[in-house]
C-alpha cells in the first residue's frame, strides 16, 4: 500500500527489515520480491546502480524458482532503470522479454503496466508514434482489469502525446483527466507529474498564476514521497517561473534551479539534467547572465544528445536562441532558431505546440 501512495521514504524502512527476514528464512521467491520492491524505492529515490544490483539479483532468484511472472516484473523494472540511464537498447530487449512472458502467462496488468512503460521509453527518446501505441494499446487493458492507477497514468501519458502533436487544448484536458482518475486512487506521484505537466503546459496559455499553483502543489509530493526525478524537474521549472518575477526573488530561483541541476548530476538523471540546466539558462537570460546562460544551454545540449533526446536537443537550441538574442547576436540566435524548429518538426511536434513553446521563450527577448 505505501508503494501504491508513493510513499517511498516509509516502504523503504518496512522493506529493509523485511529484506533480512527473508534471508533469513532461505531466500527463494520471497527474497526476490522484497528485492524487487526494494530496487523500485531506490529507482524512485534515485540510487540506480544499488536498484540494478537488487533487481538482477531478484530475477535470478526469481528464474531458479521457476517464477514467471516475478521474473516479468523484474524484468520490466529493469527496462525502467535502462530507460531512465539513456541505454535504449537493453531498455526495449528487457521490455521485450517481459511483455512474451506477461503474454504467455496471461499477466493483463503486467502487459499494461510493460505497455506503459515501454511508452515512456518511445517518449524519451522521441518517438511519439510508437508510444502512442503502447498507451493505445494499455489503456483498455487497464480498464478491464480494473487497474486505475495505470489507468489514470496511460490517460495523462496520451494527453502528453497529444501535446506534443500539437492538440494542447485536448492534450491537457487529458491530463486534467488523468490527475483527477490519480486523486481518486490516491497516487501521489501520478499526481506529481500531472502538476508538472499541467504547470508546464498552462505557462504559456493560462499565465504565471495558474503554473506556480501546479508547481508549488508538486514539488510538496515530491519532497513528500522522496521522488528524484520529479523533484528535479519541478524545482528546475518553479525556479524559472520565479525568476520572471525580478532581482528580488533572484536569489530564491537560483537556488532552486541550483539544487535541480545537483538533484539531477548526482542521481544520473540525463534528461532530467538537461532540462534543469535549460531552466537554469533561461534564469541566467531573466537576470543578463548572458555567458553563463549560454554555457547552460551547451551542457543542455551535449546532454541531451548524450541520452539520444531529440526533443531535449531542440528545446535547448531553442533556449539558446533566446539566449543568442538577448546576449546580441542576432544572426547565430537566427540560425540557433532554425535548427530547433526544423529538429521539433523532424520528430514530429506538431506546429501548436512548437508555436506555444516559442511564445514561452519569445517571452524573454
Amino acid at each position: 500500500m505505501l508503494l501504491t501512495r508513493g510513499e517511498y521514504a516509509e516502504a523503504e524502512r518496512h522493506l529493509q527489515r523485511a529484506s533480512l527476514a527473508a534471508e533469513a528464512a532461505g531466500g527463494g521467491r520471497a527474497l526476490a520480491a522484497v528485492l524487487m520492491n526494494l530496487g523500485f524505492v531506490r529507482v524512485k529515490r534515485g540510487f540506480y546502480a544499488e536498484a540494478t544490483a537488487l533487481f538482477e539479483r531478484g530475477l535470478a532468484l526469481a528464474r531458479s524458482a521457476g517464477e514467471r511472472r516475478l521474473a516479468a516484473t523484474l524484468l520490466q523494472h529493469l527496462g525502467h532503470v535502462a530507460t531512465d540511464l539513456a541505454r535504449y537498447d537493453d531498455a526495449r530487449a528487457r521490455y521485450d522479454e517481459c511483455l512474451a512472458i506477461a503474454r504467455a502467462e496471461g499477466d493483463q496488468r503486467r502487459i499494461v503496466e510493460a505497455l506503459f512503460f515501454k511508452a515512456l521509453m518511445h517518449d524519451q527518446h522521441s518517438d511519439f508514434g510508437e508510444a502512442e501505441r503502447c498507451l493505445n494499446e494499455a489503456l483498455p487493458l487497464a480498464r478491464a482489469t480494473g487497474h486505475r492507477e495505470f489507468e489514470a497514468t496511460c490517460v495523462s501519458g496520451l494527453g502528453v502525446v497529444a501535446c506534443k502533436r500539437g492538440q494542447i487544448e485536448r492534450g491537457l484536458d487529458l491530463v486534467r483527466q488523468g490527475m483527477a482518475m490519480s486523486r481518486g486512487v490516491g497516487h501521489k506521484e501520478g499526481i506529481a507529474v500531472c502538476c508538472f505537466v499541467l504547470g508546464f503546459g498552462t505557462q504559456a496559455l493560462l499565465g504565471e498564476a495558474e503554473a506556480d499553483v501546479y508547481y508549488r502543489e508538486g514539488l510538496a509530493l515530491a519532497r513528500e514521497i522522496g521522488h528524484s526525478r520529479l523533484l528535479a524537474m519541478l524545482l528546475a521549472a518553479q525556479g524559472e517561473l520565479l525568476a520572471q518575477h525580478g532581482p528580488a526573488s533572484a536569489t530564491q530561483a537560483r537556488a532552486m534551479c541550483d539544487e535541480a541541476v545537483e538533484i539531477a548530476r548526482r542521481a544520473g538523471h540525463g534528461h532530467e539534467l538537461s532540462f534543469a540546466l535549460e531552466q537554469r539558462a533561461s534564469l541566467r537570460t531573466w537576470l543578463g547572465e548572458y555567458a553563463a546562460g549560454a554555457r547552460d544551454c551547451e551542457a543542455a545540449i551535449a546532454e541531451a544528445r548524450r541520452i539520444r533526446s531529440p526533443e531535449r536537443e531542440a528545446f535547448a537550441m531553442a533556449r539558446l536562441a533566446v539566449n543568442q538574442v538577448r546576449g546580441g547576436a542576432p544572426a547565430a540566435a537566427a540560425l540557433t532558431a532554425a535548427r530547433s524548429l526544423a529538429l521539433l518538426g523532424r520528430i514530429g511536434f506538431g506546429p501548436a505546440q512548437i508555436v506555444s513553446y516559442l511564445r514561452r521563450a519569445r517571452a524573454l527577448a
